[in-house]
């Protein structure tokens, strides 16, 4: 009977953490009802940002941050590397948004 005891008080935290996991597992209907009513308009707004990403506005932006990289390197030199090399990161960053908001949101709800 000791044994058995000392047994449970062993192991007593993790079945209390797998007591808490069994909970949520079950309160997770629930939370993912409320989740996709709170959700909404941050969906909404993303999926605006990603059509305008999407379409020529986003092609003129990418275009616009490389010609200021490309200004500033013949502008400034040497020192104006670092700001080329930043600006054609984010060119890059900004042409795959919308590969990479398709991984986020359901794009066909949009």
């Amino acid at each position: 009977m000791v044994k058995m005891r000392n047994l449970v008080q062993r192991f007593a935290p993790e079945l209390r953490g797998m007591a808490a996991g069994f909970a949520m597992v079950l309160m997770m209907g629930a939370a993912h009802a409320q989740a996709d009513a709170a959700f909404q308009r941050l969906t909404t707004a993303m999926c605006s940002i990603y059509s305008a990403l999407a379409g020529p506005f986003g092609v003129a932006v990418v275009i616009l941050v490389f010609a200021v990289g490309a200004i500033s390197l013949m502008v400034g030199g040497r020192k104006a590397v670092p700001i080329m090399i930043g600006a054609g990161i984010g060119g890059v960053v900004l042409a795959a948004a919308p590969s990479f908001a398709r991984i986020f949101i359901d794009t066909q709800a949009c």
